[in-house]
This record gives C-alpha cells, structure tokens and sequence, in this order.
C-alpha cells in the first residue's frame, strides 16, 4: 500500500513539471508568402515559442514531399536565436542546405516542399510546419527585372515601386512596447527609400506618429524595422510608403503606399505572493482595498499595465478603476481612483522569469502585511528593502511576457 502511494505522489509530481514546463512551436509562416519562390529569393522564417529558453536551439530543415508524405531533405540552419518573438531566420530560398554529413544539397524545383521548425534534445517531439511551396527556376525572371531596371532608368520612363503587404509581430501590439514590422515590395528601380510607420487612425483620434526611413538598392524584399508602440491603447495605422530618390517623375500614390489597422493593448496580470499561494485582489466589498487571500485569479485578481514612460506604470482592475499607494491611509494600496496622479504611479522591477518587486512613488517597496483590524493580510506600500514578503510571481493574462523581457535589459 505505501509503494502505492509513493507511486501515485512521483505520477502527480511529474505530470504537475509538465504543465509548468509547457514547451512549444507553433505558427511557422514564410514572409513574402507564396507558393512558388525565385531560387536564391530571400525568405524571412518566422516561428512563435512557449516555455522555451536561451539555451535551447531549433534545427530548421526542408521536407520534400515523396509518395504522399514529406520526408527530410535537408538542414537549413540551427540556431539559438528563438526566445524572440517572432523566432526569426532569413534564408535564400534554395541556398545552404546540407545533408546529415554535412554536404550541400541541390533543391530540386517543381516539387512540394515544407519548412519544419524542430525543438533539439526535447524529451518530446516538439516542431511545427510551414505551409507547402516550391521553388521555381526563375534566373530568367531575375535577369529580366535587372534589365528592365536599367532601361528604365536610361530612357528616363516613370518608376514603378509597388508596395504590396505590411505586417506586424506580434498581431497585438503592448502599448508602449517595441514591435517588428514588416513591408513586402516590389520596385524596377534600385534606388529609393521606403517609410515605415504607425500613426493615428480615423478609430483612435489621439495625434499620434512614429516612422522610420529606410534606403535600400533592392527590387523585390521584405524590409522590416522595430518601432515603438504608443503609451495609449486603441487603434493605430501601420504603413509602408516608397518614394524614389534622384528621380525626376512621381510614382502612383495607390501602389507605392499600402496600410493596416493594428490594436494596440495594455498587457493583462495577475500577482501571486511568493511566501505562500494566495492572488492578490482589488475586493470591491472593501472599496477596492487590495488583498492578498484569493485561492484563484478571476475578475477581480486580473489587472491591466498601463505604461507612463521611464518605466512608470499605472495599474487599473477590470472594473476600470486605479490602484493608488494611499498615503492619507497608512500606505495601503486602494484602487479606488478614476485618473492618474502621482500616488497611482508605480516602478516594476523584475527578479527572475516571472518574479517582480512593485515601487511605490513614496520610494517604498509594496509588501504583503496585515489589517489588524480586518484581519486580512493586505498590500502597502511601506517597505525599505526588497524581501519575500515583497516578491511576486507575475502569471501572464495577455502580453505580460514582453513586458518582463523589456524589464530584463533595465534591471
């Protein structure tokens, strides 16, 4: 009976370290997306990754499609670069591929191939497909889009520069955070910029404006750049405008221009005590005092990250209201404020993978104490130091995760 038990208790403790380490690829896209690529085309591979870590790698390699099922061709790359997000690798398409003993391996055109993006030395199977493609043998087409450039230019005839998609990574964007975008074009001219940027939209009337310039000597590429989100949420324009340098004419305003509506959000938490089990909730049957007493995150455990700037934050419960450090109430934490003022402005500082401090603007640390009267153990703002009781564990409820990564290159 008692090997029984000690075999159900190593069961329970094994299956618990599979859920908390949930490990994944999924979503692997190819930018430009096409079914049939030019050889020696450059093609942006891009993944999306859970749970994984820095030192874990990823093998890339193409499948071909053999009697009804892809099978290996070849490796592509390893690499180390996959807790971004996206994952991300540029290849050209049909370069560089190399068998199991290192050799080169010539991709055969006309036929289906896949790109498998593969966890290494996982316990399990961990890997996710890209949709099928082939590629093409079109050094014909590449040598004509080169001649036609140089025509154009020597009979002085309008250029002609298509934008044709723009993308962001990740679809939903933090506000106040960093995001990739991407531009897919076309040009038969070697010479001009492209502008990207995020600006206001007709949905979010706040002025608002952030773009990048970009020259470039390439005719058909996916440029991308990293630009900064707005500090308030809605919805904002993405777009890719290309203009020609040193040309005399203009060039259509419909094709050398393409647009995107993107949401931007407030990354969504919830805060567990580090010294025992318990979520912190803004009780609304205490007039928005926040306590630490809750089993599990529900309405009231779940808080919104509003960003400030210099690593200033507000935090608003799901009912809209913000907490505040209520100085004129022995430092307890209250969310009981319709705006923003000094007192709701707290710095987050970061300890580990999920782990977190909370400043106050009186310079203290917000602990975990106790409501003698109450008899409830409550969160104020009163701390000189950082100890356990001043720890939390963030529990991510929408774009929390990138915060903690930005938090990771400040602390």
């Amino acid at each position: 009976m008692k090997l029984r038990n000690i075999f159900i208790i190593l069961i329970i403790f094994f299956l618990a370290k599979l859920t908390l380490h949930t490990q994944s690829i999924t979503n692997v896209r190819l930018i430009p997306q096409k079914n049939v690529y030019s050889s020696g085309e450059k093609i942006t591979i891009l993944w999306n990754t859970q749970g994984l870590t820095p030192s874990d790698k990823v093998k890339i390699t193409i499948l071909k499609e053999q009697q009804g099922s892809f099978r290996f061709l070849c490796r592509i790359a390893r690499t180390t670069n996959i807790t971004a997000l996206p994952g991300r690798f540029d290849w050209n398409a049909g370069k560089n591929c190399t068998d199991t003993k290192g050799l080169i391996v010539n991709i055969p055109t006309g036929v289906k191939l896949k790109i498998r993006v593969k966890l290494i030395n996982a316990q399990q199977k961990i890997f996710a497909e890209s949709n099928t493609f082939q590629i093409g043998s079109t050094n014909y087409v590449m040598h004509h889009s080169t001649s036609f450039s140089r025509i154009t230019q020597q009979l002085g005839k309008m250029p002609n520069i298509k934008v044709s998609k723009v993308l962001v990574f990740p679809p939903s964007i933090n506000a106040g955070m960093s995001f990739v975008q991407l531009c897919e074009f076309q040009a038969n001219t070697d010479n001009f910029q492209l502008e990207i940027g995020i600006e206001s939209s007709t949905l979010s009337p706040t002025p608002y404006r952030y773009f990048k310039r970009i020259k470039t000597k390439k005719q058909n590429k996916t440029i991308s750049a990293i630009l900064k989100a707005p500090l308030k949420k809605g919805f904002y324009k993405i777009y890719c405008k290309a203009d020609p340098l040193n040309e005399v004419n203009e060039i259509s305003e419909k094709d050398n221009y393409v647009s995107a509506t993107v949401s931007v959000v407030y990354p969504k938490f919830s805060l567990l005590t580090s010294t025992y089990p318990r979520y912190v909730s803004a009780d609304r049957g205490l007039g928005g005092l926040l306590v630490a007493n809750r089993e599990k995150a529900k309405e009231w455990e779940t808080f919104s990250l509003i960003p400030l700037g210099n690593n200033k934050f507000a935090i608003q419960t799901s009912y809209g209201k913000y907490v505040r450090a209520a100085y004129d109430k022995n430092n307890y934490l209250i969310a009981d404020r319709d705006t923003i003022g000094e007192w709701e402005k707290f710095e987050i500082l970061r300890f580990g993978a999920e782990e977190i401090a909370i400043k106050a603007s009186n310079g203290k640390f917000v602990t975990v104490g106790a409501d003698v009267k109450k008899k409830l153990p409550i969160l104020i703002a009163a701390s000189n130091s950082i100890s356990s009781y001043s720890i939390f564990i963030s529990v991510d409820k929408g774009g929390f995760k990138e915060i903690l990564k930005a938090l990771l290159n400040k602390n």
